[in-house]
């Protein structure tokens, strides 16, 4: 990967490149091209990296990436949770395996160490490169290795680290499945990527549990990379503890919203992306796909390029003019112009041809697994940056259209 920060970019990936061919291996060298921010350089890095690796991946039919993340960076990032003030799951580090960009991405070499893993390059007559903006103290991963070395002197090495890394993995796991049981029949999700969760089941969870069940639904409707947490985070929870019917409040970059009580006496709360928080309109490109707004992975599949934006930025004409065509072809249906909540269906990803139509997949077609591809030639399926293990088993769509509660919409909200 070259990201282009560094003068000597171009002539280590070339080294690397040379070291492929003489072991008669194949290498790709991908690069970052674009501007480059001033802040928040190796965040955007990171993205680029993870995208362009996950493109990489689909172009070659792929499903699973592996990185070589050991010992040490997990240690390092355990100490930046620290340092972040993270709670129990952010001290369990990097997952062995996680989803990202839709592929699935496996680190198998988080228990080995640096040295380990140097010593047994050298056997193998390969040099190792050394990115020096790694020791930057201008960034939070220079200081942090900075640390390593008075850290180890007072015992905590990264070997210790690594395992208070898998002993919190395992207790989220343990939280996972206990947070499942808890809310089985009482949290969905959708495809069109919104959530329901039972306010009466939700009200009787510890408080730590409850934190932890709402931190993951907003990170998973908004398309974060952390979760929520801090004052915030309490203050919402502390707010949906006693709010009645109609209260709404957002919260990173969600809306939430009481519903009436249903036929059995118990009310819900919806969580759904804030349409005018979405600043993400593209081009796709012909055989491409792209991670929307953190939560959509759209694939192109027509012969042209297709403009990808929010659906409530798309207007009162095209959408009468998609409802007019659905109309034409036999295929409207009642759920199409109400069924889902207005507020959903303005957060859609609605894509739009150079010659101005307007397709939106999801009013197309329904499907009880909201991770699943919807669509023909454009397809969609919902692939937030970050779901829950306890939300994953209880997604059903049949279950969240007898929770429903239509909302009226009007005006641009017509979309």
């Amino acid at each position: 990967m070259n990201h282009g920060l560094r003068p000597e970019a171009d002539a280590e990936a070339a080294q690397i490149e040379a070291v492929c061919r003489l072991r008669g291996r194949s290498c790709t060298i991908l690069r970052w091209h674009g501007e480059k921010p001033t802040t928040g350089v190796h965040r955007a890095a990171r993205d680029a990296r993870y995208r362009l690796m996950a493109e990489a991946c689909q172009d070659l039919g792929g499903t699973t990436l592996l990185v070589a993340h050991h010992l040490e960076d997990q240690a390092e990032t355990l100490l930046h949770r620290i340092d972040r003030d993270s709670g129990p799951d952010g001290l369990a580090g990097m997952a062995p395996m996680t989803h990202l960009h839709g592929i699935r991405l496996l680190r198998p070499l988080l228990t080995l160490s640096k040295a380990v893993l140097e010593a047994h390059a050298a056997a193998e007559g390969v040099s190792v490169l050394r990115d020096p903006s790694n020791l930057d103290l201008r960034f939070a991963r220079g200081r942090l290795r900075e640390m390593a070395a008075p850290l180890r002197a007072s015992g905590v090495t990264a070997a210790r680290l690594g395992r208070l890394a898998n002993l919190m993995g395992r207790a989220r796991g343990e939280m996972d499945r206990l947070t499942a049981e808890r809310l089985s029949g009482c949290v969905h999700l959708s495809a069109t990527g919104y959530a329901w969760l039972g306010l009466a089941s939700f009200r009787e969870l510890p408080r730590p549990v409850a934190r932890r069940v709402l931190s993951g639904l907003l990170q998973t409707i908004g398309g974060g990379i952390y979760p929520a947490r801090g004052q915030r985070l309490d203050r919402a929870v502390d707010w949906l503890a006693e709010a009645k019917t109609g209260a709404v409040r957002t919260l990173g970059g969600c809306r939430l919203a009481v519903l009436k009580a249903r036929s059995d006496g118990t009310g819900g709360l919806r969580v759904t992306r804030e349409w005018r928080s979405i600043d993400h309109e593209i081009t796709l490109e012909p055989g491409r796909s792209v991670l929307w707004d953190g939560r959509f992975e759209i694939f192109n599949g027509r012969g042209q390029a297709v403009c990808v934006r929010v659906a409530g930025e798309c207007g009162q004409e095209l959408w009468k003019a998609f409802v007019r065509a659905k109309e034409r072809d036999g295929t409207a249906r009642d759920s199409d112009a109400s069924g889902w909540p207005g507020t959903a269906r303005l957060a859609l990803p609605a894509v739009v041809d150079l010659d101005g139509t307007m397709t939106l997949p999801h009013l197309s077609e329904t499907t009880a697994d909201p991770f699943a591809w919807i669509g023909g030639d454009i397809r969609v399926r919902y692939a937030a940056r970050a779901v829950p293990d306890w939300l994953r088993p209880r997604c059903s769509d049949a279950d969240l259209r007898a929770a429903r509660t239509p909302e009226p919409v009007n005006g641009r909200q017509a979309t």
